[in-house]
């Protein structure tokens, strides 16, 4: 094992702490060996990825990937009928044309939404319920929030920035999994705290590099913690998805339905890229509200 890994291990649990050091070596492990693995991962999402990624695929071969599940199949109709994807028109039944209205990214988005929610299914442990549960809230409201940021503030692909706050949380998701088997960590919550602050977004990086997703993607999900990155000075003045992450994780905090919390919006730099001040950002969620709401409540059910 690299010095590197033994440092951050040595940082993450400075005194041994027994079992939970084994647990969180075991994830270095993990992470080191490229065998980050998610449980309960359905088959049709793997092909659904592959589909979308073959330009030779025809949207005949998709919708019947797609249709294979319908529960998947019937997710993607509402989405496409939701306030943030329909247009003045009747309400859209038929699977083709709801693929063709919301574009292959934001099918991938609720295709990876599908799999996700399925990891938090019936679990031995009621407090690793909860907590899944929490986490995959939380998700999704990020994922709400990018969206309306990217769409509102900036020139990127709302769509990708809306895949990139569903995937933000995809370490702690893998975490909380592994953990199951470990009962201890649930009986000290700061030591399980510290294991997810310490390791999820790197464990999320390499989730998503195994996945083959696009490096401005990897980039956020490792650097999403990062809120005083340093950026050359050619790019301190380029909008970035990292930023549109950034901010949307900070603002949930400040208005999600679980906020704790003053964002201190002024002293981060993706804030001042996007040129948003914390009175911009009150209004921004204020007239988007529906649209977030609404695009959290799709994507978690």
């Amino acid at each position: 094992m690299s010095s590197d890994v033994n440092e951050a291990l040595e940082t993450t649990m400075p005194n041994g702490h027994g079992d939970a050091f084994a647990f969180v070596k075991a994830l270095a492990e993990d992470l080191s060996s490229n065998k980050i693995e998610l449980p309960s991962f359905p088959d049709v999402v793997l092909r659904i990825r592959k589909a979308l990624a073959d330009e030779n695929c025809t949207m005949d071969q998709i919708v019947r990937v797609v249709g294979s599940d319908p529960t998947l199949a019937a997710r993607l109709i509402r989405m496409s009928n939701s306030a943030a994807m329909r247009p003045a028109g009747k309400p859209i039944t038929d699977l083709r044309f709801a693929i063709s209205r919301m574009g292959h990214n934001m099918v991938r988005s609720v295709a990876m939404s599908f799999a996700m929610g399925r990891m938090r299914g019936k679990r031995k442990l009621k407090a690793l319920e909860h907590m899944l549960e929490d986490e995959w809230k939380h998700s999704t409201f990020v994922a709400a929030v990018c969206y309306v940021l990217a769409k509102k503030r900036t020139k990127l692909n709302p769509d990708e920035a809306l895949l990139v706050g569903l995937m933000h949380g995809v370490g702690r998701l893998y975490i909380l999994n592994k953990a199951e088997d470990h009962p201890f960590l649930f009986e000290e919550a700061e030591t399980l705290d510290n294991i997810m602050r310490d390791w999820h977004s790197g464990i999320g990086r390499a989730i998503l590099e195994t996945w083959e997703f696009p490096e401005p993607m990897v980039n956020a999900i490792n650097e999403q913690g990062e809120l005083d990155r340093h950026l050359e000075e050619e790019q301190e003045d380029q909008v970035d998805l990292t930023d549109v992450l950034q901010g949307a994780i900070v603002l949930a905090g400040a208005f999600g339905a679980d906020a704790d919390r003053e964002a201190s919006i002024e002293d981060i730099g993706a804030f001042k890229r996007m040129s948003l001040t914390r009175e911009d950002c009150v209004a921004v969620i204020g007239e988007s509200d529906e649209e977030i709401r609404e695009l959290s409540k799709v994507l978690g059910k």
